[in-house]
């Protein structure tokens, strides 16, 4: 995000794993993000399974869906 910046990026999507910390990087940075859903049917550091996968993703959205 810091290169981004100082390239005169003001906007980005992000598709990856730990979308919790790209959502508050981006807040904390005062950036405009897009931050997907992912759901995968086998285990990573972020979830077990897909509904672990839905569920922390719905919690993000929750979390950031009024953040300016």
């Amino acid at each position: 995000m810091a290169e981004m910046l100082r390239s005169g990026t003001t906007c980005f999507n992000d598709m990856y794993f730990f979308p919790d910390v790209a959502a508050r990087v981006a807040s904390k940075a005062g950036m405009r993000a897009t931050v997907g859903l992912i759901v995968l049917d086998f285990p990573t550091m972020w979830a077990q399974n897909a509904n672990e996968y839905i569920d922390k993703g719905l919690e993000v959205h929750d979390v950031y869906r009024s953040d300016e």
